[in-house]
């Protein structure tokens, strides 16, 4: 979900500002944060549908995939849907492997504890 979103940023944003320039700055960035909020949010609507078509049976499975994905996105999505709108230079390439790096990673996280707890759900209390 996050390399589609990362991708979609790099579609249809260009660069406002270079990576040197949000690191020297060390604020947050909210400013390119709100520039790449629309497409976030109907990115988060159209991951939520997809995940609810595949999986959903019920009203309320929709409901829960959308809760997913929007929790998804504010927590860990938000610096993604911004990557488009940063240019990197040719020898700063490693930053933009490096956060796919830890986009995989946290996505085998997460898919390896979802398969554990179905696998062995968790005891009512």
């Amino acid at each position: 979900m996050f390399f589609l979103l990362g991708a979609a940023s790099m579609l249809a944003f260009d660069p406002v500002t270079t990576a040197a320039v949000l690191t020297e700055a060390n604020e947050p960035v909210g400013d390119l944060i709100m520039s790449a909020m629309p497409m976030t949010v109907v990115f988060t609507l159209v991951a939520a549908a997809v995940v609810g078509l595949l999986f959903g049976r019920k009203r309320s499975d929709y409901l829960v995939a959308l809760l997913t994905c929007t929790v998804l996105v504010v927590f860990l999505g938000l610096n993604v849907s911004v990557i488009g709108l940063v240019a990197f230079p040719s020898g700063s390439v490693y930053l933009v492997a490096e956060l796919l790096g830890l986009i995989a990673a946290l996505g085998l996280a997460f898919a390896v504890m979802f398969a554990a707890l179905e696998r062995e759900p968790l005891a009512d209390a």
